[in-house]
């Protein structure tokens, strides 16, 4: 992989050596910081690893001293009036693109430990090649080498500009398709959002893409309003009419309640909206819908430790993973988004044609299989009613940030439960699987409720009135869609009524 240096571009010979003993000297200093940081963490990594640390120790070491004579070898080949050719940049590229691809493959969830140890150990095993790798060539066909060097380089390239396309795509057509974990919550309401006109069961989204007719500024309005903010229960699983604003705004008379809720959002996204696009409004009361499943667990700061990191090597910012791997679910699960571009239906009449199971819950088609629901449910069963309780605190600190955002306007919360909460045979299932962990089933409205109170911040507990909801012949209340985990309109329409009733003394 040494060559003569072509002659007549003496200069651009030099550049390319330079360029490479940089590079070279770069990665030296990579693999030595590494080593350090792990020999300094010796004591919790032995605790870890066992014996496979002294493994990683070592072949650190012998990487750092490959890359140090290659380093060496490359400076006196300079001062010999030799170059590398470009193979030595292309195989660097490979094996840049490969510690990415080990850590995406294998090394999940992210650790920015072990981010660093696959790039520094790639980048020994570059050391290697370049002091090896002419010693083993020499012994085989020119044809071959040739064949495999342009094989590996297009197939990383190819990788790296269909990631790269990706996010490109990401970033001029957004979409939950394209949403990745890393992002603040600017972008990740900007992938959630629903275009404007967008018609989904029957009702077109608004201008600003919420599942509402259009909100007026305070000095258009004739009577109170309510902004609620939620997820995808606020985004509705059910025609408009049915939703549980539209039932409270029936309830309550003059009464508007504005839908300001989106598919995928979380606490710090609500944080957002009210500090953004829900004060502006001047409501009269601001309520956040808060689900106690994942916007429990889903609290991690948008902007996390090591976004450089974590953009590369963190599997949940990989569009090349998460796109076929949603695309396959929708697939298997026969989640086909037929709601998008379906004509508008104006009466309930209507509605009740096109949607029989408005009226008859016992005619819903199931959203996910069987065996995917229960998965669902049990994780979320684990992560909320379990021991571990950490994540209760940071939810805690983000309503904290909402009340203080909203200042002198009336802020309240309104708990929304999980199906297992109140279905009592699903709740059986779900502890079946997990025989023998103690789950505390109502744990996600004690710890809040008693964190809500002690800071005087009124709530509503939907949990009791829907435990209220008469059984039906087959002994389940049906307040929650077939297998999805959302309010279907029985649901709605109990959710309605108790906010309705909730939101009057704030409003008379």
């Amino acid at each position: 992989m040494t060559t003569q240096s072509p002659q007549g571009t003496p200069h651009r010979s030099k550049f390319r050596g330079r360029l490479l003993t940089t590079l070279l000297l770069a990665g030296v200093a990579w693999s030595a910081h590494v080593l350090v940081q792990t020999v300094q963490r010796r004591v919790s990594l032995i605790l870890m690893w066992g014996g496979s640390y002294w493994v990683v120790v070592g072949a650190l070491a012998a990487g750092t001293l490959l890359l140090l004579v290659a380093c060496a070898r490359e400076v006196r080949a300079g001062k010999d009036g030799r170059t590398r050719s470009f193979a030595a940049f292309r195989l660097l590229f490979c094996f840049l693109v490969g510690s990415v691809a080990i850590s995406l493959a294998f090394l999940q969830p992210f650790r920015k430990l072990q981010a660093d140890l696959t790039l520094a150990l790639c980048m020994g095993g570059f050391g290697l090649a370049l002091n090896v790798g002419p010693v083993i060539t020499r012994h085989l066909p020119r044809r071959m080498l040739r064949g495999l060097d342009l094989v590996l380089f297009n197939l990383c390239l190819v990788l790296v500009l269909t990631e790269l396309g990706l996010r490109g795509v990401a970033w001029i057509r957004p979409s939950p398709l394209y949403a990745r974990a890393q992002g603040t919550a600017v972008e990740r309401l900007r992938n959630q959002r629903f275009t404007p006109g967008e018609v989904r069961l029957g009702f077109p989204t608004n201008s600003g893409g919420y599942y509402d007719r259009g909100f007026l500024p305070f000095d258009e309005r004739s009577g109170p309003a309510v902004v609620m903010i939620g997820d995808s229960f606020s985004s509705g699983m059910v025609p408009h009419h049915y939703h549980f604003t539209t039932v409270g705004e029936r309830e309550l008379g003059e009464v508007e309640i504005y839908n300001m809720g989106l598919p995928g959002l979380g606490p710090h996204e609500y944080l957002h909206l009210l500090r953004h696009e829900t004060l502006p409004l001047r409501p009269d009361v601001i309520a956040v819908n808060l689900f106690v499943g994942n916007d429990i667990t889903d609290t991690s700061p948008r902007e996390s430790d090591h976004p450089g990191w974590r953009r590369w090597f963190d599997r949940e910012n990989c569009l090349l993973y998460l796109v076929p791997s949603r695309l396959r679910k929708l697939s298997r699960e026969g989640l086909v988004d037929a709601q998008p571009g379906s004509p508008e239906v104006e009466t309930p009449e209507e509605l009740e044609r096109v949607y029989p199971w408005l009226t008859d819950e016992l005619r819903e088609t199931p959203t996910f299989t069987r065996e995917t629901f229960l998965t669902v449910e049990t994780r979320r069963a684990l992560e909320v009613c379990g021991s571990r309780r950490s994540h209760f605190q940071r939810v805690f600190e983000l309503i904290k940030d909402m009340q203080r955002a909203a200042g002198s306007t009336p802020f309240v919360i309104v708990l929304i439960p999980d199906e297992f909460q109140v279905e009592d045979d699903l709740w059986r299932q779900v502890r079946a699987r997990v025989d023998g962990i103690a789950l505390e089933r109502a744990q996600p409205q004690r710890l809040l409720g008693d964190w809500l109170k002690a800071h005087d911040v009124p709530f509503l507990d939907l949990l009791p009135a829907l435990r209220a909801v008469p059984v039906q012949s087959d002994g389940k209340r049906h307040c929650y869609h077939l297998m999805d985990t959302h309010f279907n309109a029985r649901g709605n329409r109990v959710a309605g009524k108790e906010m309705a009733r909730f939101l009057r003394t704030w409003l008379e």
